[in-house]
């Protein structure tokens, strides 16, 4: 009887012993990909961070349709009179050889800046910038039929409220790739985590499983151990009731 208890401990000592080093590999598994469930995401947000900023810095404001009659200044220092550059200079450095060469250039610029702009220019008011695009210049109308042209606070307004108009398109393209980008990130990240916790559960019912047929085969042992106990306590009474008739006889 001792030995039977004694075995049915041991038995369960080692089952015990199992089941916790079960569950400590389940809760090394679960902490593993946790930490890197969470190094994905680190991930996911730092290339989610550059692919925004990439986008951001590589997006521009694409100009206005070119056509043929589209005029492009390419500098507004031609216009500006070499006269007042050499009132500045002094009366001791003053050389007219130098003086007409500049006076010759300057014509001659100015002479091939009228051959790119168009035929009509209004005034030097109008023109805008270095490096900036202009409307395209209007076509050419008789005299009678001849509209005012609009003044250079006009076409500055004008540029003005197309360039807020591409800047808040701009912003609106932006907002919805990275909140596209967001949305798919977000999607990955939770189907990851419903696999996760799927496997987890899918574990965790096996070892309950795999508990019970060992607590059913454990109860079926003790079961046997005791069935065994009383069948020897039996047949040993047996045996001595027959010795104490076989001594009664004699």
């Amino acid at each position: 009887m001792m030995l039977l208890y004694h075995n049915a401990e041991q038995y369960s000592a080692f089952v015990e012993q199992h089941m916790n080093e079960r569950r400590q590999r389940v809760e090394q598994l679960d902490s593993f990909v946790r930490h890197r469930l969470r190094l994905y995401r680190e991930a996911q947000e730092h290339v989610q961070r550059q692919t925004t900023n990439k986008t951001i810095e590589t997006v521009a404001l694409p100009p206005p349709p070119t056509s043929g009659d589209t005029v492009v200044v390419l500098s507004q220092r031609a216009t500006t009179p070499l006269l007042e550059q050499s009132s500045s200079s002094s009366s001791s450095s003053f050389h007219p050889c130098e003086m007409t060469n500049r006076v010759r250039h300057s014509k001659q610029r100015l002479a091939s800046k009228q051959l790119i702009q168009s035929a009509d220019t209004s005034s030097t008011d109008d023109i805008q910038p270095v490096g900036t695009w202009l409307n395209p210049a209007p076509t050419i109308t008789p005299r009678t039929n001849e509209q005012p042209r609009p003044s250079s606070a006009t076409t500055l307004q004008r540029s003005m409220s197309e360039n807020h108009l591409s800047t808040f398109a701009l912003k609106a393209l932006t907002n919805s790739l990275t909140n596209g980008l967001t949305n798919i990130e977000n999607r990955k990240r939770l189907q990851a985590t419903r696999a996760l916790f799927m496997t987890i559960e899918r574990r965790k019912v096996k070892e309950n499983l795999l508990l019970n047929k060992q607590n059913k085969e454990m109860q079926r042992l003790v079961e046997l151990k005791e069935a065994e106990r009383l069948h020897q306590e039996e047949s040993l009474a047996q045996r001595q009731v027959s010795t104490i008739h076989t001594v009664s006889g004699y």
